[in-house]
């Protein structure tokens, strides 16, 4: 049975019919692409390297991708537009065309215009149009991309339209999923693991196209989080999924071996993940370098860096050696009342300042000074 608010939700999508007749489709495009060699490519990839700064190269991938039926008239008119009316840098303009080429076959008059006044008349303006656009280009020729936004903004709950295209920006091509045949059915296997749905809501708010991806795939996604060790009851569990969706088997088991090269026991890596999930993610040169520096210049060892897994998700530059300058100017001071690194690493940018920095202003009149400089590259650390 679907859940209260997702029926809810579904109801906003069917009922729409406004937005359906004001939100223009484009036609469907044709089921075969241009051939890449015939004149028709050749003077559309020249409009790509001219008009939107593309590289031979990359205008050549775009055209195999662009339908039989696109003229060379129409793709230069979409070009103009996105370029003079569209609000979009030729970033942009590349981005969108790059990730949904088929747009050059659009209809401006039709279609593009009146769409891009739509979601402007939502509240959607230059700072958030972008975000939208590039990430989820069918949101200008889908007839349903409005229905589906309000679905998702029912669902997801009062967030800004800054905020809406973030979201949908960390959640490539979810526009074009169908809410009751597809993104339903994901939801309620979620709920029927025992994640509650705020949990879910805050899966879809860290992206990773989890929700986009097909309901096998889940399926066995949550099977390997809880072989992993995850507690479904816990918050955790939901940063998990979202950490290891895109995450193969082999790689955990890589990851594994890298981290038993610094000495960690097999049960001291998967302890670590449970507290730390994303740490199936970060880069081995990044922990690398980390490591150096919390072993040989913050004196940490590697019990204590695998017991507190967080402190190689921290950012060594803005975090890490900064507040390790703090804690070394405040020992030489013989200012001692400083508890463990981990927990001074853990707490928020307020507290820390508060509760760390001003405090001992008095005692050390430039600490505050010195971490500013320190936080922004300027002094050597």
């Amino acid at each position: 049975m679907l859940p209260l608010s997702i029926k809810k939700s579904i109801s906003v999508l069917l009922s729409e019919n406004t937005h359906l007749i004001r939100f223009s489709s484009a036609p469907s495009p044709a089921s075969k692409a241009l051939d890449p060699s015939s004149p028709t490519s050749n003077l559309i990839a020249q409009c790509l390297i001219n008009s939107c700064g593309f590289s031979s190269q990359k205008a050549s991938a775009v055209v195999k991708h662009i339908p039989r039926s696109t003229l060379v008239g129409n793709a230069r008119s979409v070009m103009h537009f996105f370029k003079h009316h569209g609000g979009l840098t030729e970033t942009h303009i590349r981005k969108l065309i790059s990730n949904y080429p088929s747009i050059l076959n659009a209809d401006v008059d039709k279609t593009l215009n009146p769409n891009l006044q739509t979601l402007r008349e939502m509240g959607f303006g230059e700072d958030e149009l972008p975000l939208l656009l590039t990430s989820n280009p069918p949101v200008l020729v889908n007839p349903l991309a409005i229905p589906r936004l309000d679905f998702w903004q029912s669902l997801i709950g009062t967030v800004s339209r800054k905020e809406l295209a973030f979201i949908f920006s960390r959640n490539r091509g979810l526009i074009s999923q169908v809410i009751d045949s597809s993104i339903a059915p994901k939801i309620i296997l979620l709920k029927s693991h025992g994640i509650p749905e705020t949990e879910i809501i805050r899966i879809i708010k860290r992206g990773q196209g989890l929700i986009s991806r097909s309901l096998g795939s889940i399926e066995a996604l949550l099977r390997r989080v809880q072989e992993l060790g995850f507690d479904v009851k816990t918050p955790m569990f939901g940063q998990a999924l979202s950490a290891l969706s895109g995450v193969r088997m082999d790689n955990v088991e890589e990851k594994m071996e890298f981290f038993k090269g610094f000495g960690w026991s097999e049960e001291e890596f998967l302890s670590a993940v449970t507290k730390a999930p994303y740490l199936l993610r970060i880069a081995k040169d990044n922990v690398v370098e980390k490591m150096e520096f919390l072993v040989k210049e913050a004196g940490c060892e590697q019990s204590c860096i695998a017991s507190n897994p967080l402190l190689l998700m921290f950012s060594l530059e803005k975090r890490l050696k900064p507040r390790n300058l703090v804690l070394q100017i405040l020992k030489s001071n013989e200012i001692v009342q400083i508890r463990t690194l981990s927990y001074i690493m853990s707490l928020s940018e307020k507290t820390f300042l508060q509760n760390i920095v001003l405090r001992h202003k008095e005692q050390v009149p430039k600490i505050h000074e010195i971490y500013l400089a320190a936080c922004a590259g300027k002094l050597p650390i």
